[in-house]
């Protein structure tokens, strides 16, 4: 899973999260529609002083495939591992207004193994969810609730052994932030998130406090004016523990991240090259940390 890691490092940055910045694959209505995006890790390699990537994919990695309906919505998304076969697969279904009403999971011979059903309010916002198997047993449900202020709180229950255990409950805004949450260990609270979030959704600021440890963590995130995050600073009981700065280029993809320690002292110094289609998305990645490249991702994309 050490691939899927490079990935999410690269491409969403650390913990902070932008709301409003989705994935660069959705297509805005101005744009080409993407129909199909296939992606891939390869292990780099240096010749003549150019990085170059191997054809096979790397070992214990991915690939994986998202296919958009016209209005730029995942509709199936499927893992293959590296001779091609099928891994699993979801399928997700949608109402008129864009929300999520069902997924379908499926194992590698196309078996269905359970079923996610989401419940929406005439103000489209989530007030429950189901997960069941292929007898339609109840494997874990959320509920929400509303309070005076009008934020959504919802309760994540799973099945766990023959019990129905609470291990979630997070608060969301009327504008559908995020604003809290809390995680549970057989009932017992473990750890708790408070989120604030800034006039165009980005979140600026996550404290965390761990019920075992008398301390708190922060993280506090700075964006620039096309909200891209370029500055995370993360404190323990009010000492910086890391930094990290990040520079994008004018496609808003993250081209240098910079990352300190305790002391200040760079620990890591990651690049980030591009390859980009007639429609000026990337089609291929390089990673360079430290000098060295590390990976190489590789986009298939097809338009409708």
């Amino acid at each position: 899973m050490k691939y899927f890691a490079i990935i999410c490092i690269t491409i969403l940055l650390l913990s902070c999260e932008n709301k409003r910045n989705s994935n660069d694959l959705l297509p805005k209505k101005s744009e080409r529609k993407i129909k199909t995006v296939r992606e891939s890790i390869h292990d780099p390699f240096v010749r003549n002083r150019k990085v170059e990537y191997r054809s096979k994919i790397s070992d214990d990695s991915f690939i994986n495939s998202s296919t958009f309906n016209e209005d730029g919505k995942v509709v199936k998304e499927s893992r293959f591992n590296s001779k091609g076969n099928l891994q699993s697969k979801v399928i997700h279904k949608y109402d008129k207004n864009g929300n999520l009403l069902e997924s379908d999971f499926y194992n590698q011979t196309e078996s269905l193994i359970s079923k996610k059903i989401n419940t929406f309010n005439s103000a489209d916002r989530l007030i429950s969810s189901n997960e069941i198997d292929t007898d339609e047993q109840l494997l874990a449900k959320e509920t929400a609730s509303f309070d005076n202020e009008g934020n959504r709180i919802l309760e994540n229950y799973r099945l766990l052994n023959g019990v129905f255990t609470k291990i979630q409950e997070s608060v969301f805004d009327r504008h559908e932030n995020n604003i809290e949450n809390a995680y549970f260990n057989n009932g017992t609270l473990v750890r708790k998130e408070i989120n604030t979030y800034d006039s165009s959704h980005n979140k600026i600021e996550t404290i965390v406090f761990l019920a075992s440890r008398n301390e708190q963590d922060i993280t506090r995130c700075m964006y620039d004016k096309q909200n891209n995050k370029i500055e995370e600073v993360v404190t323990k009981n009010n000492l910086m523990i890391s930094k990290t700065h990040s520079r994008y280029d004018k496609g808003n993809n993250v081209i240098e991240i910079l990352a300190y320690g305790i002391n200040s002292n760079l620990q890591k110094h990651q690049k980030l090259q591009y390859q980009y289609d007639d429609a000026n998305r990337w089609i291929r990645q390089i990673t360079i940390v430290n000098g060295r490249p590390t990976s190489v991702i590789l986009r298939e994309i097809e338009y409708y």
